[in-house]
């Protein structure tokens, strides 16, 4: 294990995202729908200078985008398969997929990396390589979208 990170059993993972996505402000879960799953029983809690690390060599932002073929979820996957390359196969940062709304009106699906690490709890958007707060807004950036998860595949 690298210096530095802590392990974490996934029923504990789960149980801290839920918890924020309970508490974060234009996030929820669709109760009707979620589906969660693990390949690991621990995950490694990384730093967020590790995350940071990561997520500017990955060459995930460098793809070109193309509907259907190339989108959002082959992103993630992109992301995530570096994460293995480089060692890092079982942090705790997996894959979101989640709709987003203004108001009750649906205005598309989108998918992302989620992830705990020991600062807190965030977004990794593999298209541009960015990190994010777990409230921030993916489309408008008014405060008026919010978004449901759907599921959660680490």
């Amino acid at each position: 294990m690298a210096p530095g990170l802590v392990r974490s059993p996934w029923k504990d993972v789960l149980s801290t995202l839920k918890d924020a996505i309970h508490h974060a402000p234009g996030v929820s879960l669709d109760l009707g729908t979620f589906r969660a799953s693990a390949a690991d029983a621990n995950y490694l809690i990384p730093t967020l200078h590790l995350v940071q690390d990561l997520a500017l060599r990955s060459p995930s932002s460098e793809l070109k985008y193309v509907p259907e073929t190339m989108d959002c979820d082959d992103f993630v996957d992109v992301a995530v398969g570096f994460m293995a390359q480089q060692g890092y196969g079982n942090l705790s940062i997996g894959k979101a997929s989640f709709s987003i709304f203004a108001g009750d009106e649906f205005r598309g699906s989108h998918a992302a990396l989620i992830g705990i690490t020991s600062e807190g709890i965030g977004w990794w958007e593999p298209q541009t390589d960015k990190l994010y707060p777990l409230s921030h807004k993916w489309i408008g950036g008014s405060g008026v979208t919010d978004y449901v998860i759907t599921g959660l595949v680490f």
